[in-house]
């Protein structure tokens, strides 16, 4: 197929080998190969956490999307205009390199024998990792690649043949010798062989515009709730995999709070709390200060872990700020290490900081400074929000401040909550537990055990 004509000055590139996906580490920039290779095995981690839960069980073909999505998201940065952009003392592309990379979501459907449901899904993950395909109807947030790519686009220009200042300063965007070695090695990693490529078919340019149109149009329309949950989840799911593996942060397996807990206890456990240890669903605990609870509940998550798919997460919830670093120092001394370490590692998930962070993480890829020179502050700064963003989900169990009710008659409530079939389980403690525990019965039609003890 015809990547754009092989006019203008000598590529700047030899081989895949020196395509560029990230401006850092500054002294070997991360390849495009190398990420991509890294973030479709991010999709295994959150996978084997997930699993089939909920409404992922109405839909087989959910991860294997992530997974081509997570290959092909970036193959766009192919592209000469990003890896100036990516080199040291690079100014801005302009164009985005996802839409780019819709072409070769097109050619590898086409060579796999895709589906259309598959061939749309993964478009729309791959299309929409860094930006809405259209501008939301409240405002705000990031520009809708509606806005950029219309009837007004000059597409060969953008990903075709760049015109520069002289006739010989033209820049091909993608030179065809590039496009065939990315094109057989994302061939090879989803076992097919490479679609074939003649000068006369559409261009990587038209590709990208004729699939983007398909998804505009389709997205463009109210979706059906079962349709759009799948792919706010199928976009989620991405998302988590490139960032896990921007930030070179691995999904934890372990689980702090194993099996038995309560056997691990040195003193004979309290009837309220085996009570706990033997309720499978929600439960809502009653107690005195002092009496128990926090074990009540640890004994409650741990009992429903076991009858859980995947690798469930437990979250443990207060509703005062000063109270979350007392409660994880306490978990980390009185739970499970994972093997080779000292403490066990305790997330903590505070609502102000996480928004920061996940905002600066999901910053789009930025220019780097001048040659030979340090990071500079914003490169420092979406290094660090990724890496903690990434910190937000890593561990399988957490603390995390919860608003506390205007009500203080529960305030000696713990809400222990298991939502029927996802991977996480929620225990409200202290006065986070009041407006809970008042709308839990009609929530469970009246079926949710209550148990006191005086």
């Amino acid at each position: 197929m015809a990547a754009g004509s092989v006019t203008g000055p000598v590529p700047r590139r030899g081989s895949l080998d020196d395509i560029r996906a990230k401006s850092t580490p500054a002294e070997d920039r991360e390849r495009l190969t190398r990420h991509s290779r890294t973030v479709h095995a991010a999709v295994a981690q959150i996978e084997d956490r997930i699993q089939s839960a909920g409404i992922l069980a109405t839909e087989p073909a959910f991860w294997s999307r992530v997974r081509r999505a997570a290959l092909l998201h970036d193959a766009g940065k192919i592209a000469e205009g990003f890896q100036r952009q990516v080199e040291p003392g690079g100014t801005p592309w302009g164009e985005r390199h996802e839409v780019l990379s819709l072409a070769y979501v097109d050619l590898l459907a086409g060579a796999g024998a895709w589906s259309d449901e598959d061939r749309v899904m993964v478009a729309t993950l791959v299309a929409t990792h860094h930006r809405p395909l259209h501008a939301a109807s409240t405002g705000g947030g990031k520009p809708a690649l509606a806005l950029q790519y219309n009837q007004k686009t000059a597409w060969e220009e953008a990903f075709g043949t760049t015109a520069g200042a002289t006739p010989d300063q033209a820049v091909v965007q993608v030179p065809r010798f590039l496009h065939r070695e990315l094109l057989g090695w994302l061939s090879g990693f989803l076992t097919v062989d490479p679609p074939k490529t003649a000068l006369g078919v559409p261009s990587l340019a038209q590709r990208s515009r004729d699939l983007l149109e398909v998804l505009l149009d389709i997205w463009r329309h109210p979706a059906k709730p079962h349709q759009g949950l799948l792919a706010v989840l199928a976009q989620g799911a991405l998302t988590l995999a490139d960032h896990s593996g921007s930030a070179h942060e691995s999904l934890q397996a372990h689980m702090p709070l194993l099996p038995g807990y309560l056997a691990r206890l040195p003193y004979e456990p309290y009837p309220h709390q085996k009570q706990a240890a033997g309720t499978g669903g929600h439960l809502v605990l009653a107690a005195p200060t002092g009496s128990g609870k926090t074990e009540a509940g640890l004994a409650w998550a741990a009992g429903q872990l076991r009858t859980m798919p995947g690798l469930p997460r437990v979250v443990w919830t207060l509703p005062y700020r000063a109270s979350l670093n007392a409660i994880r120092r306490r978990l980390a001394d009185d739970l499970v290490p994972a093997p080779g370490e000292k403490k066990a590692d305790i997330g903590l998930l505070h609502g102000t900081v996480a928004q920061t962070l996940l905002t600066e993480a999901l910053d789009d890829d930025c220019a780097a400074g001048t040659p030979h020179a340090e990071p500079t502050a914003s490169q420092a700064r979406k290094a660090c929000a990724q890496a903690g963003a990434m910190r937000l989900f890593t561990q399988r169990l957490r603390v995390g401040h919860a608003p506390p009710a205007p009500e203080r008659r529960h305030r000696r409530t713990v809400v222990l909550l298991r939502p029927a079939r996802t991977g996480q389980l929620t225990v409200h403690s202290g006065r986070a537990a009041c407006l809970r525990a008042r709308d839990l019965r009609p929530a469970v039609g009246g079926n949710a055990p209550v148990g006191t003890a005086r």
